[in-house]
């Protein structure tokens, strides 16, 4: 069975704004072999928007319920992802 998430236009152009923003980086990073501290920010920005509008979430702690926020995210519907109530 296939699940799907659907992403308004918002969503996508905000996306593709982070992608371009990405790819510039990316770019200068291999040119240059240096990286900016303003690229450490649009590379959290674009991870903060895959969890977020692709309903990623971190997994929960087995003792206290609590979310790990340091490990691999998983899917939102997994077992293991924190649900945040």
């Amino acid at each position: 069975m296939t699940k799907s998430i659907t992403l308004n236009i918002e969503q996508r152009e905000n996306f593709l704004q982070l992608h371009n923003k990405l790819q510039r980086a990316v770019r200068y990073m291999e040119e240059c072999k240096e990286v900016n501290l303003s690229d450490v920010g649009v590379m959290e920005q674009l991870v903060c928007a895959l969890h977020t509008d692709l309903k990623f979430s971190p997994k929960k702690e087995k003792e206290s319920d609590g979310a790990m926020w340091w490990e691999d995210y998983v899917l939102g519907e997994d077992s293991r992802a924190y649900k945040n109530a």
